[in-house]
Parts: structure tokens; C-alpha cells; sequence
């Protein structure tokens, strides 16, 4: 079997491939063939999470906005002037496993936090250009948080909580709860804020602290509200025009506000009243506004990648072209777009499968966005992954449920199931996602594990005997594969991956027929 070697670690050599803005080409060599294959990643759309003003050290005056895995700044000024961002560094290598959902600044050490959602008991470090620091095992008062969002950082000399961390923490069960964590430097969670009914069972967005002992929070929506140390409620509902989904403020030392929204975009500048400021606005353009990828199939006749993906308009479906250059609108299903996370194209019938994981079914639509048939598929737990075998005519599913995530359960077109094969009981532990690749020789199955498992991608036949795996970081540089699909490109078969938290697009080929 052909063997790869490891992806070269500087992404932007030998830009063959992916001419379009904003995407990423890298090298990896098929060494047993002596083929130099590119691969390259573009990034579609905005994951921005959180924003930060620094008061000190090498970024003093810049506001640092976390989108996806980058971190990008500006210097605007105080009263902030409007200004575009730039890259500053990006937090591969750093130890995270997806996209951090906070970003604060200690002040007193020039040191950047990040949360780490994969590893909730962690708190990632780096220096002012993104080199790796210590991380900062969290210990908690009580029960483990079922999500962190937010981070602050509330400077030595301040009345309370000087010098320690604030994490906004979201657990679930009968009702959500949220709590404002108070973290030692060392870790520890020393103190607890519970915000005043209702606001302690909204989700918290984005947390920040004002100078006198205030926070200033989101809850998720486009408005702002006040708050002092105890959980008590001051001042708001603020509704903020522009960025939709508030993620992350940022307070300049003049008392000028910030805000950041989950799409990207326009930053709009508040004055200290959080009043509008006309004509002071931050500007952060990337990619085509395909925000979070939930699913990613390739469509052969248009020669395009098809993927559903949230933006402030909605939920829809986007094609793009292989080459990851345009991006064409192509309908807007009516859905729950929680009940939605897998696709599959059927080349035959001209019909996409979408797989609705909260309800169990599955989809037939066509391409127009009307919805032609539905498949119960309950009875097989919790869904994940849906592909089709054109060779077969069959669906191939993997489960969510206990002692099924390394199958591949064998569907017949009506859904009955017609074949079961078990992956596990070597590198593969939860199948996160599945890509069928046609060949010669018969399907392949090439299956991504879930990170906080491994981080193996592996590629079996139909008997379920393993042709090859690699580290997917190492090797084809993804970070976190939620979609798969596979795709022809001369004597190649290659992949494609989409990672939500970066909305990003992957291209390699680690196949050779």
C-alpha cells in the first residue's frame, strides 16, 4: 500500500492548488510513488468567539478578536477610530482540540488564556505571538461544567477578585444553569458568581470586566447587561446594532466598548454609556459568510463541494467549487438546524440525504431544497454520519449510541438494514466522521476518530480490513474532521474534510488506486 509521509508543517509552500483568497496550500509527499501531492485549506466564513482589549505589553492598545483557531488585532486607538484587522498568529500547536470558545489577557505577565472545549479541565497559555506556555489544569468547587464560553481577566490591585481569572461556565440537565467562575492562577476555582434569577439560566456568551468591580455580559443574543461581583443586575437590556450573536466585548482604558459578533464582520464601537459611536468601526472580512459547516458532500456534475452552514441570515445549503473558490447559494431547508449534521449526495436520483440526528430520520431532498421523502431511523439510537455507495445503491450509518460507534451499519434505499460492520477493537474508538471513496477495487471506507479519543483517520475496504491510518493533525493537516467526503481527481482519490470550528475546508490526497 502507498505510504505517506508527514505533512510538511509550513502551510503555505507550493500554492498549486486553492488559488483563491484566503486559503492555505501545504505539501505532503506520497513517498513510495515519489509524487508531491498539495493539499490546501480555506477558511469559508467567521468562528469569532471572543475579544480582548490589551493594556499592556507587546500588543499594548490593540484589540485581539479568537476566530476559530486565529487570532487577529488591531491598533485602533482610544477613543477606537475604525480600523481593519490582521492575523497576528494562529493556536495550532498549542495543545488545542477545537475552536476556544474565551480569549483573556494577564496583564501582569503578557500572556494570552484560551479555554480548550475538548479538555474542560484546561486553560491553554501563549506569549503576545502565540509560542506555547504552561497550561493551567483547572480544579473545580463542585461538578464539571458541561461548557465553558468567555474569559476576563480582572487585574491585580482591583477590589475583589484581583488577579484571578473569570470563566463563564454552562451546565445541563433539567434546565440549563450558568455560573461565572472565579479561577486562581494556580487553577483553583476559588469563588463562584451566580447570576439573578432568570438570567442564571441563560446561556453567557461573553463576559467582561469593568474597572470599579462590574462585568459587562451577553447572553448569546444582540444585547448587553450589567452586572456587579455578586450576580445583581445594574443596568440592560443594551441592544447593540450589527453583529448579531454577541460573543465577545472588549473595554479600551478610556471606557469605550467593542463588540463581537459570532459572524464576523463589522466590530461596532460603543462609547462608555454604551452609546453607539458613529462612523468607529472595526472591520474583520473573511471568507463568504459560510459560518460552522455542518455537513459536506461532493457533487460530481457540478464538480463542487455541497455543505450546510448557519450565518445571520439562517440555515442553508452552499455549494463551492473544488478548487475552493466560489461560493453559490443553494437552498434553505426547513429545519432545526440542530437536527441536522450529515449529508450524502445520490448521484443517480439527483437527491441529497440529510441525516436529522435529533429526530432520528433521514431526509431525501432535492435540489431545490424540497424535502421528497423521509426515513425513520430510530431505531438505531442517535445518528452521527450518513454516506451513500453508489455501487451499491446503499447507505452506509454510523450511530451514536453506546457500543455502536465503530460500526457501519448497511442500509438498503427504504432503510432497512441489510449489513453491519464493526471497526473497532484497534485505533478507532468513536467514529466522528465517514467518507465513502469509490474504487477499482470496491468502496473504501475512510473514518476520522473523535479527537478526544485519537486523532486517527483510518481507510478500510469492504471486508473491514485496514489499508492504512495516519494522524490527521500530523498528516494532512486538520485539526478536527467533523465531515468527510471523498472526490476523483485523475488517477487520485481525495479528501475532503470541513472543520466546524474553523469553518474551514480541507483538501488532500492520502488514496492512490
Amino acid at each position: 500500500m502507498t505510504q505517506l509521509a508527514n505533512a510538511q508543517n509550513n502551510p503555505y509552500q507550493n500554492p498549486r492548488k486553492c488559488r483563491s483568497p484566503g486559503s492555505r496550500p501545504f505539501v505532503f509527499a506520497v513517498a513510495a510513488a515519489l509524487i508531491l501531492s498539495v493539499g490546501c485549506a480555506r477558511r469559508l466564513g467567521h468562528n469569532v468567539e471572543d475579544i480582548e482589549y490589551i493594556s499592556s505589553g507587546a500588543l499594548n492598545g490593540h484589540v485581539v478578536v479568537l476566530d476559530g483557531y486565529d487570532v487577529y488585532s488591531a491598533a485602533p486607538g482610544d477613543p477606537p477610530s475604525s480600523q481593519s484587522l490582521e492575523r497576528q498568529f494562529d493556536l495550532r500547536g498549542t495543545g488545542v482540540t477545537w475552536g476556544p470558545r474565551g480569549v483573556a489577557h494577564i496583564s501582569d505577565e503578557d500572556v494570552f488564556v484560551f479555554n480548550n472545549p475538548r479538555e474542560i479541565d484546561e486553560l491553554l497559555l501563549t506569549d503576545a505571538q502565540g509560542n506555547p506556555r504552561p497550561a493551567i489544569e483547572i480544579t473545580y468547587l463542585g461538578d464539571t461544567p458541561y461548557h465553558t464560553e468567555g474569559l476576563a481577566y480582572v487585574p491585580e490591585g482591583e477590589p475583589r477578585f484581583g488577579g484571578k481569572l473569570l470563566l463563564a461556565a454552562i451546565w445541563f440537565g433539567e434546565a440549563m444553569t450558568t455560573r461565572i467562575l472565579v479561577i486562581d492562577r494556580d487553577g483553583v476555582v476559588s469563588d463562584e458568581i451566580a447570576l439573578e434569577p432568570p438570567y442564571d439560566e441563560n446561556w453567557i456568551g461573553a463576559v467582561e470586566y469593568l474597572p470599579g468591580g462590574e462585568l459587562l455580559i451577553s447572553q448569546g443574543g444582540d444585547a448587553l447587561h450589567r452586572f456587579d461581583l455578586d450576580g445583581n443586575l445594574l443596568a440592560g437590556p443594551t441592544l447593540v446594532e450589527g453583529p448579531g450573536s454577541i460573543e465577545g466585548v472588549a473595554v479600551t482604558e478610556a471606557g469605550y466598548v467593542v463588540a463581537a459578533g459570532y459572524y464576523g464582520g463589522k466590530l461596532p464601537v460603543l462609547g462608555p454609556a454604551l452609546e453607539p459611536v458613529d462612523e468607529a468601526t472595526l472591520h474583520h472580512d473573511l471568507g463568504e459568510g459560510v459560518s460552522f459547516p455542518l455537513g459536506l458532500t461532493y457533487r460530481p456534475d457540478q464538480d463542487a463541494f455541497v455543505m450546510q452552514h448557519v450565518s445571520l441570515d439562517g440555515f442553508g445549503f452552499v455549494a463551492v467549487e473544488k478548487e475552493l473558490g466560489a461560493v453559490q447559494p443553494q437552498f434553505v431547508l426547513d429545519s432545526d438546524v440542530t437536527n441536522l449534521s450529515s449529508l450524502a449526495w445520490i448521484p443517480g436520483d439527483k437527491l441529497f440525504a440529510v441525516l436529522r440526528v435529533g429526530a432520528g430520520e433521514l431526509w431525501m431532498v432535492d435540489a431545490a431544497g424540497t424535502v421528497v421523502e423521509k426515513l425513520d431511523l430510530s431505531l438505531y439510537g442517535p445518528l452521527r454520519e450518513i454516506d451513500y455507495i453508489p455501487s451499491w445503491d446503499q447507505f452506509v450509518l454510523v450511530s451514536a449510541a453506546e457500543d455502536e460507534q465503530t460500526a457501519l451499519h448497511f442500509l438498503d434505499r427504504a432503510g432497512r438494514s441489510v449489513g453491519r460492520m464493526d471497526l473497532g477493537g484497534g485505533e478507532i474508538e468513536s467514529i466522528l466522521s465517514l467518507a465513502v471513496a469509490e474504487t477499482p477495487f470496491g468502496p473504501t471506507f475512510v473514518v476520522a476518530d473523535a479527537p478526544e479519543f485519537s486523532t486517527t483517520m483510518a481507510a478500510f475496504d469492504s471486508r473491514g480490513d485496514r489499508l492504512w491510518s495516519r494522524d490527521y493533525r500530523e498528516a494532512f493537516n486538520v485539526m478536527h474532521p467533523d465531515s468527510l467526503t471523498a472526490f476523483r481527481e485523475g488517477m487520485f482519490t481525495g479528501l475532503a474534510a470541513a472543520d466546524s470550528g474553523s469553518s474551514e475546508i480541507v483538501l488532500f490526497h492520502p488514496l492512490m488506486d
